[in-house]
Parts: C-alpha cells; structure tokens; sequence
C-alpha cells in the first residue's frame, strides 16, 4: 500500500466537527460513532458525508468518554465514571460502575473474549462474564 496513492479527507468546525478533540472510534452499523473526553458523541453517517450529536439519556454522560467498542447488539462506552451500555435493537441505555463489581468507575477501553469482555480501568482488569 502507497499511502500517496489514497485521499485524505479532513473534517472540523466547517464539515461538523467544530473544535472537538475525537478519542475514540467505532463502526456501528452502516455508521461511525466518534467519542469526545467531555463525553459527547457524535455520529457519521457516510452516505449523506454528515456528523450529527446524539443526544443521549446516558446517565454517566457527565464524565469524560475513553473509548468506545461494539459486542454484538450493544454500544460499550467507557467513561472516567464507569461504562455506558447502549443497546441498538432497544436504544435502551444501561451502566456498569464500582457498585456492580467493577475494580474502578475510571474505565479506560474493553476487549471482548469467547465468555464476555474485559476492562481495562486505573487499577487493573474486571472481566464481566456474559450469558450466551
């Protein structure tokens, strides 16, 4: 692969990403979700070549976003106060904090493996085993 072969697309203030630091992205469907450290997100939608906010009803909101990752039919979202769970089918939002048994509410990113998925937090992993 010759990288001066490809184009280079840019997106700011002028196409819909206006002065925000992007942390994370993630493919969701025919989509892209891009996640910001205040929290937000924001989401891309390749066919119309336009960025949209989701506004969300994500009780962790408040708090900084790390990362962001796909399971199945849910939206992983960690948070320097726990992970968000947004499940797609549903658009119902669920959370995973220290009074769930997470080792820390400061959650870095997740890793999905054959039993559930891992998370990688400021004081070490928790592994949350999921029901098939």
């Amino acid at each position: 692969m010759n990288l001066k072969d490809h184009s280079l697309k840019t997106y700011d203030a002028q196409n819909g990403v206006g002065g925000v630091e992007i942390k994370s992205f993630v493919r969701v469907k025919d989509r892209i979700w891009a996640g910001t450290p205040r929290g937000d997100l924001l989401i891309y939608d390749p066919a119309k070549d336009v960025w949209s906010s989701l506004e969300t009803a994500d009780p962790l909101k408040k708090e900084g976003l790390n990362s962001i990752h796909v399971l199945k039919e849910s939206v992983w979202i960690c948070r320097d106060n726990g992970v968000s769970v947004y499940h797609l089918p549903s658009g119902r939002w669920e959370t995973l904090t220290t009074s769930d048994g997470l080792l820390s509410n400061i959650v870095f990113f997740a890793a999905e493996d054959k039993d559930g998925i891992w998370f990688g937090t400021d004081q070490g992993a928790s592994h949350l085993t999921l029901n098939p």
